[in-house]
């Protein structure tokens, strides 16, 4: 009687141990199919990513290229801009130069635009400005 018992025992003691195993076996199997899975997803994504990352060097290249052809322009018109105020400095005294000869004539003989006094004060000769319907007022020293 104890045989059968424990003959009983032994017997569903070898049925729980093929549940476990194929339950093992089983749960190995998923687990290895899930892994696989991630392998391959994190394979696509390593692909991506230094697809990205080639993207984004070529986007680095061409920051820094149009970056220096900024650079190049912005010396060119700072360089352009100096020349214009040269230029514009020049006109302003050429301009200065023949109205101030215009009034020297003038004033050699004996008018100002005004029809006024000469325009040079005969003690320091200093320039005077008389605008049309205006009265004489003296440049500051």
């Amino acid at each position: 009687m104890w045989q059968v018992v424990l003959e009983d025992i032994r017997s569903q003691n070898r049925l729980t141990i093929e549940a476990v195993e194929a339950t093992r076996e089983s749960l190995e199997q998923n687990l290895d199919q899930k892994f696989d899975g991630l392998h391959r997803r994190f394979d696509d994504l390593d692909q991506k990513v230094d697809g990205l990352d080639q993207k984004v060097e070529g986007l680095d290249q061409k920051i820094d290229r149009i970056d220096g052809e900024t650079r190049l322009r912005d010396a060119a018109i700072e360089g352009g801009l100096r020349e214009l105020r040269v230029e514009l400095d020049k006109s302003r005294v050429d301009v200065r130069l023949t109205s101030l000869e215009g009034h020297r004539a003038r004033e050699g003989a004996g008018l100002n635009q005004a029809g006024g006094p000469p325009l040079l004060s005969a003690e320091n000769r200093r320039v005077i400005f008389t605008p049309p319907g205006t009265r004489a007022v003296r440049a500051r020293s």
